[in-house]
């Protein structure tokens, strides 16, 4: 070690407060020039915010306050700070805020999880994407936008954790009454109100393929389109749309035919597996002798 970092080095006191350039970034802090050697801010002593990218608090040459945390001369390495030069904003908000209260607050950051709302001298919350709105919100960044400001009610609180939960949805004085409205059935007017006929299965009766895609037609089941290869190849037999009916209703069983139309009416599940389960039944159906 050079004399003059020495001597740099046993001047130095822990506890002392320093102006100082920002030299350099990574992904785990930022290093400060304090006019003699670099000294590293961890990621978690640049704010009393949450900070996942150092670059959200400073950039290369800002100039800083920082407080002397540790000295290592063996490695010659500082341990600063830029956060505990300011006032611990959690001490007023432990003397100002409780549970329960509803408060302004700012958009500071959005996750896919949800979003950092700050309330108080620079007390970060996290508001959950379910307690954003009573409406579902699959992208909290279509929701909220950074500097937005919000109502925010205070759900959760642990001064000793330094954790707060948050909820927007929850600031506003109905939300209970939103929420009921919204999983209550809706109604509907006595011209709709009629029930939809119940299928007809009666014991010897036909149930072709056709009459199956004409009843989900009829009920608004877009689910099915006719493989190119299943027409083709009863095109080729020169079969038409009446014959490959009857053939149908001749070589399959009736309750085959019926379950069928059963399950996919009444039990059949997502559309692409009703795809995938008509395409297989017309398959089976062109490949009769």
């Amino acid at each position: 070690m050079s004399e003059e970092r020495q001597g740099f080095l046993d001047d130095l006191q822990v506890g002392d407060v320093k102006e100082g350039k920002i030299s350099s970034i990574v992904s785990f802090g930022a290093f400060v020039d304090i006019g003699g050697m670099d000294g590293l801010v961890h990621v978690s002593e640049l704010s009393w915010r949450h900070v996942e990218n150092p670059n959200e608090i400073v950039k290369v040459g800002d100039t800083v306050t920082v407080k002397v945390l540790e000295i290592d001369n063996d490695k010659e390495r500082i341990s600063l700070s830029i956060k505990q030069v300011n006032e611990d904003p959690w001490l007023d908000f432990e003397l100002h805020y409780k549970e329960e209260d509803i408060v302004d607050g700012e958009v500071t950051k959005v996750v896919p999880f949800g979003a950092f709302v700050t309330i108080g001298k620079g007390v970060e919350g996290l508001v959950h994407v379910s307690e954003i709105s009573s409406e579902k919100v699959d992208s909290p960044e279509l929701a909220l936008a950074l500097g937005q400001k919000v109502k925010i009610k205070i759900t959760e609180l642990d001064i000793e954790k330094r954790r707060v939960n948050l909820s927007i949805k929850k600031a506003d004085p109905n939300w209970k009454e939103v929420e009921e409205n919204k999983d209550k059935p809706k109604t509907h007017s006595s011209s709709s109100n009629e029930e939809t006929p119940k299928r007809q299965t009666v014991e010897g009766v036909d149930e072709s393929l056709e009459n199956i895609l004409q009843e989900l037609k009829e009920r608004g089941l877009s689910v099915y389109s006719p493989p190119s290869t299943t027409i083709s190849r009863l095109s080729q037999r020169g079969l038409s749309s009446e014959q490959s009916s009857a053939r149908m209703n001749a070589q399959l069983p009736i309750k085959q035919k019926s379950d069928l139309a059963d399950y996919i009416l009444w039990g059949g599940g997502s559309p692409k597996f009703l795809n995938c389960q008509i395409n297989q039944f017309l398959e089976s159906f062109s490949n009769l002798s």
